[in-house]
C-alpha cells in the first residue's frame, strides 16, 4: 500500500499532462505541418514538396 499515492500521483500527471500522447489523424499531422514524437519536433520533416 505505500505506493498507492505514488501511483495516483503519476497516473494524474500522466492523463493532465499526456496530450501528446494522443494520436492524431494524417489529416491534422499534415495541416499542423510537423511531426512529434513525445512533444518533440522532428527534423526534416517531409512534406511532398521537397
Amino acid at each position: 500500500m505505500k505506493f498507492l499515492p505514488i501511483l495516483l500521483v503519476t497516473s494524474m500527471l500522466s492523463v493532465l499532462l499526456g496530450r501528446t500522447g494522443f494520436a492524431d489523424d494524417l489529416d491534422d499531422v499534415l495541416a499542423r505541418g510537423e511531426i512529434r514524437h513525445l512533444g518533440i519536433n522532428y527534423a526534416n520533416f517531409v512534406t511532398g514538396s521537397g
